[in-house]
């Protein structure tokens, strides 16, 4: 596609210049301090303004072309929307230098800060509320980065400013390293999205599944296996920290499977914290389907 080009002021100029003397022969003073000059220079900087408005107005209309904002209108038609970025999560330990004679509180939303590699200040937050009791010397209070992105991924003790003063709080720090923190979804991935909802027709295909459930915020793998016809099986990678299912991904696939599509769930492994538990009482990963060869279970039956 062939994209408007913006034309730089020397070039504005001599092309007002080259028109005035075509139709005036006898215009010759264009010296850089003339009245000519001076007005054609004006003009120049009126033209490329008018021209840079008129790409940016193009290009928005595009879906090729359009970034930010109004990307983000075009996309819309396919009901998909911008992925915001994740935010890092972690904790961080207040401390006090004696045992505390009294109870510190740290309220949620207590800013803290560290210092980011390229000198900026990347600021965090509390997500509960904290208390140092009497006799204790710290509390660890569970936190995140106040903007999402991976600037708040910072290694372990960076985190060693507060914001504001706590009474009785000596110094803060984070004893392990904050996670979690992803970029908002660029223009470059948002566009071939919307490219491959085009590409696909109706619901309940194979791959609109796949697509519809890695279009999910919290889900960073997934793969669809179609055992027989009208039954599939389903393993995602869920970025939700918590032992239940993530209710969003089972959300997804009740809005985009049609009538005489069976998900039969899956028993998964479930690694928690690094340790991995592989067995049938571990269900937290996902709903466990059960199948029996008659649609009736007698009294004295029971699974």
């Amino acid at each position: 596609m062939t994209l408007m080009t913006i034309r730089d002021i020397a070039t504005i100029k001599e092309a007002l210049k080259n028109d005035q003397i075509a139709r005036h022969p006898y215009l010759r003073d264009y010296n850089e301090l003339s009245v000519l000059s001076t007005l054609n220079e004006t003009m120049a900087i009126q033209v490329q303004y008018v021209e840079d408005r008129a790409k940016n107005a193009i290009e928005g209309m595009s879906i090729w072309t359009a970034t930010g904002a109004d990307l983000n209108n075009l996309v819309q038609d396919r009901g998909i929307t911008r992925q915001a970025g994740g935010k890092a999560t972690g904790t961080i330990t207040f401390r006090s230098v004696l045992p505390a004679t009294e109870t510190i509180t740290i309220l949620s939303g207590t800013v803290a800060k560290a210092a980011g590699p390229d000198g900026n200040i990347i600021y965090f937050e509390t997500t509960e509320d904290g208390v140092i009791d009497v006799g204790d010397t710290s509390v660890i209070v569970d936190a995140q980065a106040v903007l999402p992105g991976t600037d708040g991924n910072v290694p372990t003790y960076a985190i060693n400013q507060m914001n504001q003063y706590i009474r009785g709080v000596a110094r803060i720090e984070n004893t392990v390293a904050f996670t979690g923190g992803t970029e908002q979804e660029s223009d470059i991935a948002l566009r071939e999205r919307y490219k491959y909802a085009i590409d696909i027709n109706g619901k309940a295909t194979k791959p609109l599944l796949e697509q519809r459930i890695l279009d999910l915020e919290t889900v960073r793998e997934c793969i669809i296996w179609q055992r027989c016809a009208g039954e599939i099986e389903l393993v995602a990678d869920s970025t939700t920290q918590t032992t239940s299912i993530d209710t969003t991904i089972c959300d997804c696939l009740e809005e985009n499977m049609s009538v005489g599509i069976i998900s039969r769930g899956k028993v998964l492994a479930s690694i928690v914290y690094g340790v991995v538990s592989a067995n049938l009482t571990v269900t937290e990963a996902g709903n466990i389907y059960v199948r029996v060869e008659s649609i009736f279970i007698s009294s004295n039956e029971s699974i």
